[in-house]
Order: C-alpha cells, then sequence, then structure tokens
C-alpha cells in the first residue's frame, strides 16, 4: 500500500490500539499538529490504555 503514494514522510505508525490511534491521529491532524505530535499523542493515549487495563486487574 505505501509503494502507491508518491511521499512517505507523512506516515507512521504509531504503537497503540487502531482505534485509538485513528481518533487521536484525527483530532491531531483536526487541530494543525504535526507528524510527530500526533505519533507522541497516540503513544500517551497508549500508557492511558494501560494504566486504565491495569487498574482493571
Amino acid at each position: 500500500m505505501f509503494e502507491m503514494l508518491e511521499k512517505t514522510d507523512h506516515i507512521a505508525i504509531a504503537g497503540a490500539p487502531l482505534a485509538e490511534r485513528v481518533d487521536t491521529a484525527a483530532v491531531e491532524a483536526g487541530l494543525g499538529k504535526s507528524l510527530d505530535e500526533a505519533v507522541r499523542a497516540c503513544e500517551q493515549v497508549k500508557q492511558m490504555a494501560k494504566a486504565v487495563r491495569s487498574e482493571r486487574e
């Protein structure tokens, strides 16, 4: 899929659950944030999700 794109410097894969990544990335992009800022926000979501899961256990 990435091969079809002409320019790939605007693509990043963040290590967080897919639904949270999509929502977070969309909000960050809508706010005019950079790709790096959006990735950091996704990583923060991942950490929050881990904290919530550990509290439930």
